[in-house]
């Protein structure tokens, strides 16, 4: 977060919901921090760490993820300024909708 004030809310499909609570009511322990994923010592992820997580999970794309990934983005794999912006692109064309309504 950039300032203690700093709330960051992302909407998640039920399902995903659902998995992240089983996550923090049954795995992720009560670290001192406010962040979902920690390290194996309870403390945040580093930046570099959460770089490699993603690296995994890119590579563990299945062939028709990659092949729509590369057609949508030109990209091989994701990363976490991926989603951010892509988050940003999303709700922007979903307010935009919702202004065209009321026009």
């Amino acid at each position: 977060m950039k300032t203690a004030q700093s709330i960051r809310q992302i909407p998640v499909s039920e399902p995903v919901a659902k998995l992240v609570q089983t996550y923090v009511k049954n795995y992720r322990g009560g670290p001192g921090h406010p962040y979902l994923l920690n390290s194996q010592k309870n403390q945040p992820l580093s930046t570099k760490s959460i770089t490699k997580l993603f690296a995994k999970l890119s590579a563990s794309l299945s062939d028709t993820a990659r092949a729509q990934l590369r057609d949508w983005t030109s990209k091989e794999s994701v990363t976490t300024h991926d989603l951010r912006h892509t988050f940003t692109v999303v709700r922007l064309n979903l307010i935009r909708l919702n202004m065209q309504r009321f026009v």
